[in-house]
């Protein structure tokens, strides 16, 4: 059995119940994501922790201290996602920027697997 032609086929035509038989693919096959970005030092600094992310099921959140670094880990996702045949949907994704009071910030635009979101 090919892996990533079941993937596909439950990504794009049924998706994935919760509780589903197949969830435990999304599990493995995300598991591998993890270590991808987790191999990069950008993140968040908990005490001696760099974290750059959470998966849930077919979930995820990626967080950076800085767009440039944000960006990155949306890239090394589009790269897991044309490798895998995943299918990430940012029409479902958005970006929360938090910053100081004083800081004065721009707005980019990030981009995840050649689809755009604020």
């Amino acid at each position: 059995m090919n892996f990533r032609i079941i993937f596909l086929y439950v990504t794009e035509i049924n998706g994935v119940r919760q509780g589903g038989i197949l969830l435990h693919f999304y599990f493995i096959c995300f598991d591998e994501l993890s270590l991808i970005l987790q191999s990069k030092n950008i993140g968040c600094r908990l005490g001696n922790m760099i974290i750059n992310h959470l998966l849930f099921a077919d979930d995820a959140a990626v967080f950076a201290p800085s767009a440039n670094g944000l960006q990155e880990l949306l890239g090394l996702c589009s790269n897991f996602a044309i490798s895998h045949n995943v299918v990430f949907n940012a029409s479902k994704s958005q970006c929360l920027i938090v910053k100081s009071k004083y800081a004065l910030i721009s707005y980019p635009s990030f981009h995840l697997s050649e689809a755009s979101f604020p």
